[in-house]
C-alpha cells in the first residue's frame, strides 16, 4: 500500500492516529460550543456527525494499513 508522502506505512500509521486525535479536538469543542451558546445543538449535530463519519474511516484505514 503507499505511503501517501510519509516514509513507511508504520509513518502513516502514526499520522492518521494524530488525525484522529485532531478529531476527537473537533469533537470536544463542538460539544463545547453548545452550552456556551455559540451553537444550538441541531447546528453541532451535523458536523459531529461528519466527525464520527471521518474518524471511522481514518480507523478502518489504519485497520488496512496495519
Amino acid at each position: 500500500m503507499l505511503s501517501f508522502d510519509r516514509q513507511s506505512n508504520k509513518e502513516f500509521s502514526r499520522f492518521l492516529y494524530i488525525a484522529i486525535g485532531s478529531a476527537s479536538e473537533v469533537k470536544s469543542m463542538l460539544y463545547l460550543a453548545e452550552p456556551l451558546k455559540y451553537i444550538t445543538e441541531s447546528e453541532r449535530n451535523i458536523p459531529l456527525d461528519k466527525t464520527n463519519e471521518v474518524s471511522k474511516i481514518i480507523r478502518g484505514l489504519i485497520k488496512s494499513i496495519n
